[in-house]
């Protein structure tokens, strides 16, 4: 899977390459990584998140990379999802409407069923605004989808 990833995505290696190797010397010189998101906050990766440790031998480490590659994506998603929310949320509560939940990149918006389509238009154009503060060169796309319950999510 993830040779296929990179085979499907080419450019991603060289970016987490130049992401880990400049995460690894930080760490090495202080100890410590801050990783910064598109919209400027900040994430301290000490020990504990920069290296694995040996259940066996305490002095063995080997490097947890996943969370170096992952935080600024999914730091990005997050921005994204709250500056859609500083968007959203007057123009919902113009119309009766309310965010209920939110789950990692999706927002759950309880509205009487008669202001459904409109207000899933309204919440499809907040998403779309809320990242393109951050993306200025690639497309976002959001899809909105109505039901009577979550479960039909």
């Amino acid at each position: 899977f993830h040779q296929a990833f990179f085979d499907l995505y080419s450019s991603f290696k060289p970016y987490h390459n130049r992401l880990w190797v400049r995460a690894d010397r930080e760490f090495r010189e202080h100890e410590q990584v801050i990783l910064e998101t598109r919209s400027g906050r900040k994430r301290r990766l000490a020990e504990d998140e920069m290296r694995y440790k040996s259940n066996k031998d305490v002095s063995e480490k080997w490097p947890k990379k996943t969370i170096v590659y992952n935080t600024p994506v999914q730091s990005l998603a997050s921005d994204g999802l709250k500056q859609a929310l500083v968007f959203l949320w007057p123009q919902l509560k113009a119309l009766g409407a309310y965010p209920v939940n939110l789950i990692h990149d999706e927002i759950v918006v309880e509205c009487k069923q008669n202001r459904a389509d409109e207000i899933a238009e309204i919440l499809e154009n907040a998403m779309i605004d809320g990242m393109q503060c951050y993306l200025k060169k690639v497309p976002v796309v959001v899809e909105t989808k109505i039901a009577s319950s979550w479960a039909e999510k």
